[in-house]
């Protein structure tokens, strides 16, 4: 008996051995910065209140994901409900959720990268990337800025795409503009109009300054680097079906898969909230991006964008009188998701949902959730009436200090 578990021991060991050999030559393979250790986090001092209110929003709205909140090297993180609703099964904290338009950010870091390398600059026309473009002015920086003024691939391809085709991929969105010379909704530069289809080009500028596929540079120099294990990118040669975190509608039902899930730069980052924490850090860290370059990434190129936001290039921003917070949200197939981080304070907000009842965050809250009151005032904006925010404000004020 002592034999069989001596052996047993001696082959764990050689398991664990294995795995650390394995996680050693996988870092190797880039230039690994540290960025924050989970573990070394201390709990967050406000988890009593986060947790109160999460879980109103659980069992009272039907919010279903997973959360961080992070401050000063202080953070809680918890699971609320389901991965796959119909067969029950739990979420986790390393469970990967679709994070939508928050994928924007990287491939805007991605952008950054290259011209950081002398391999681009954001004043390039992108007729100099792209055969027969047939759209002249649109530079870089207006696809980072949403001011290309380029339609809207996804009413584009409901046209002249379909399921019987597969799934319509990067290359398919570049080609129906060249083929199609569908009108610009406006003239380059001259405004600012939320568009998919920017961070779709700039994702395929990506593979074609680099030589390399768009999943292989995010990566080889974001992921990485900055320790994000459990963060990929969906292809269309994937299977939804085959991950573990459905899209919900309505009482849990599936969003079924689609045609337009085929493309990235636009959506399409599956990440965890860990993963998320790491790549804020890296973001803000002079040794990932330096801060000349941060600072061009933050600058505000739109003063006045939706939800009484800024846009900057891939980011949003929130201008308060003592605060800005530099965020992005998103919403694809039954998942929203949202990414805040202060600019100056080292406070971040993650929440992850692959439920859309409850998962939208206004930038207005976000604030709340750090400063003194706690989530007091977070609660107001989850009812409808005026009168029924203020009774209900009320009751859980009292309720929150017991």
């Amino acid at each position: 008996m002592r034999i069989i578990i001596l052996a047993t021991l001696i082959i764990l060991s050689s398991c664990v051995n294995e795995a650390r050999k394995k996680k050693k030559a996988k870092n190797n393979e880039c230039k690994t910065i540290q960025t924050i250790d989970i573990e070394d986090l201390k709990p967050f001092e406000k988890a009593i209140q986060a947790n109160k209110f999460f879980t109103f929003l659980h069992k009272e709205r039907g919010f279903n994901g997973n959360v961080l909140i992070y401050k000063n090297g202080q953070m809680w993180r918890k699971s609320f409900g389901f991965a796959d609703v119909p067969k029950k099964t739990l979420l986790n904290h390393n469970s990967q959720f679709q994070i939508a338009s928050m994928s924007k950010p990287f491939t805007a870091m991605a952008i950054f990268k290259l011209a950081m390398q002398g391999k681009l600059k954001l004043t390039d026309t992108i007729n100099k990337y792209f055969d027969c473009w047939p759209y002249p002015g649109m530079t870089i920086d207006l696809l980072l800025s949403h001011q290309s003024g380029i339609p809207e691939y996804m009413n584009l391809a409901d046209k002249y795409w379909n399921d019987t085709l597969g799934p319509l991929k990067n290359k398919d969105v570049e080609e129906l503009f060249t083929k199609t010379k569908c009108p610009v909704y406006f003239t380059p530069g001259s405004r600012h109009d939320y568009c998919n289809s920017n961070f779709i080009l700039l994702a395929n500028i990506v593979e074609k300054v680099s030589g390399m596929d768009f999943p292989s540079f995010l990566q080889k120099h974001i992921f990485c680097p900055l320790g994000m294990d459990s963060t990929f990118i969906y292809k269309p040669s994937d299977s939804l079906f085959n991950q573990s975190v459905k899209g919900h509608y309505g009482l849990g039902n599936y969003i079924e898969d689609n045609f337009l899930n085929g493309c990235y730069g636009d959506k399409n980052v599956w990440s965890t909230t860990a993963d998320l924490l790491r790549f804020y850090k890296g973001v803000m860290n002079p040794e990932f991006i330096p801060v000349a370059w941060r600072k061009k990434m933050f600058e505000t190129t739109v003063e006045r964008a939706r939800e009484n936001s800024q846009y900057a290039r891939g980011w949003r921003k929130k201008v308060t009188e003592t605060d800005t917070w530099i965020y992005h949200t998103g919403w694809w197939k039954g998942f929203r998701t949202n990414l805040f981080f202060n600019q100056t304070k080292d406070e971040c907000f993650i929440v992850l949902s692959n439920r859309l009842k409850a998962g939208f965050f206004q930038n207005d809250m976000i604030a709340n959730f750090f400063e003194i009151g706690g989530f007091n005032m977070a609660y107001s904006y989850f009812y409808d009436s005026t009168t029924f925010k203020k009774k209900s404000f009320e009751s859980f004020k009292k309720e929150i200090k017991k």
